[in-house]
């Protein structure tokens, strides 16, 4: 028959005590730690909306008016935003005509945190008070947020052009 020690049980009951503790404490400290997103240059995701009645519209090239282009990725276009300006031209060209539109917004930058560093956001000019865009398009929506539904990284924003 094996006896039985009242001595040794309370000490592995504090041990184990102590190291979930110390895996608690752990997995706190890190669910405590900033989040920083991948960072890039701003950029608008160009949705195209016709309009009622309206052939369909091919957009064959979009390019600024100091002829650089922007690449048609992942099934969209995404118009990069300056950095050093308030303001960015485009130009879109479809066999039939060239349309022009010319963006407003103002660059927000702030340090977010030490694991994140200094980081820009795009919002609209004047709180949203003042005019966003300047074109020859039919109606424009352009929608800053912080981070896009259509992206997992920052500074990924949404325009809606209605030809």
């Amino acid at each position: 028959m094996r006896k039985f020690s009242y001595f040794r049980e309370p000490v592995l009951f504090l041990s184990m005590r102590y190291l979930i503790c110390c895996l608690l404490a752990a997995f706190l400290l890190a669910a405590c730690t900033d989040e920083c997103l991948p960072a890039r240059e701003p950029e608008l995701r160009v949705n195209f909306r016709l309009l009622p009645n309206t052939p369909a519209v091919e957009v064959s090239r979009i390019y600024t008016p100091e002829g650089r282009e922007v690449a048609f990725r992942n099934g969209s276009y995404y118009l990069p935003l300056s950095l050093h300006a308030d303001s960015v031209t485009y130009v879109f060209e479809s066999p039939n005509r060239s349309d022009t539109l010319t963006l407003f917004y103002q660059r927000n930058f702030y340090f977010e945190s030490r694991r994140c560093g200094y980081v820009v956001d795009i919002q609209p000019r004047n709180g949203g008070n003042g005019r966003d865009h300047q074109g020859t398009f039919e109606g424009v929506d352009v929608t800053y947020s912080r981070t896009s539904p259509f992206s997992s990284r920052r500074n990924v924003y949404a325009i809606t052009i209605e030809y």
